[in-house]
């Protein structure tokens, strides 16, 4: 006891103040505090389904045509005395040709037509004014050419007989130095349901 009262003396000399001590609380005594969770209510969102659109009207006998593909596409054409040339092949009479490789990717149907068994174009009976120099225009070389591709289906309809027969065509379309190329192509003929030809005919028309 002495030792302690000259021990605040002491302190209190220099200045010092004696500090309580303060006990922690036992555990027991601390609040835990929950988190607040807000509840989420799922809400439905609204989603449009599309649907193909159909034609208006009833159906009738006769040809119903539908675009399926039309696309234009860059190539690099080879223009010389070996790919621009007058064939009958294919056409009866002389036609100007003009071969066009990328069409064995870039079409549905085969187009090979020519003497060299590539794919190919014509731009009309061959005459004076219309021959290879008309493009080849005595310069030969590689010529970057948009080449247009059109896929269509044919329906062909019986409403009194109850058939229907479907077929695909394809066209192909090109212009090479101020000269138009065209070829085309027709598929075998298939016959269809008629139930599944009154779909078919039903939907748009591009």
């Amino acid at each position: 006891m002495r030792f302690t009262v000259m021990l605040l003396v002491v302190m209190s000399g220099c200045g010092l103040q004696p500090v309580e001590e303060v006990e922690p609380s036992p555990l027991g005594s601390v609040q835990q505090v929950e988190p607040v969770a807000q509840p989420v209510e799922p809400q439905m969102v609204m989603t449009a389904i599309a649907r193909p659109r159909t034609r208006c009207g009833p159906m009738k006998s006769g040809d119903v045509q539908r675009v399926l593909s039309d696309k234009t596409s860059w190539v690099a054409l080879a223009l010389n005395d070996d790919t621009v040339f007058c064939s009958a092949i294919g056409y009866g009479v002389s036609f100007l040709k003009v071969s066009v490789p990328d069409l064995d990717w870039l079409a549905h149907f085969n187009h090979r037509a020519n003497t060299l068994g590539l794919p190919c174009a014509a731009a009309g009976e061959c005459t004076d004014l219309l021959n290879p120099e008309s493009i080849v225009q005595s310069r030969p070389g590689v010529e970057a050419v948009e080449v247009r591709v059109i896929l269509t289906e044919v329906l062909r309809i019986d409403m009194e007989g109850q058939r229907c027969s479907r077929w695909l065509k394809e066209a192909v379309e090109a212009k090479v130095r101020g000269v138009q190329l065209r070829h085309h192509v027709d598929g075998p003929v298939e016959q269809v349901p008629f139930e599944q030809c009154q779909v078919l005919a039903a939907l748009p028309q591009d």
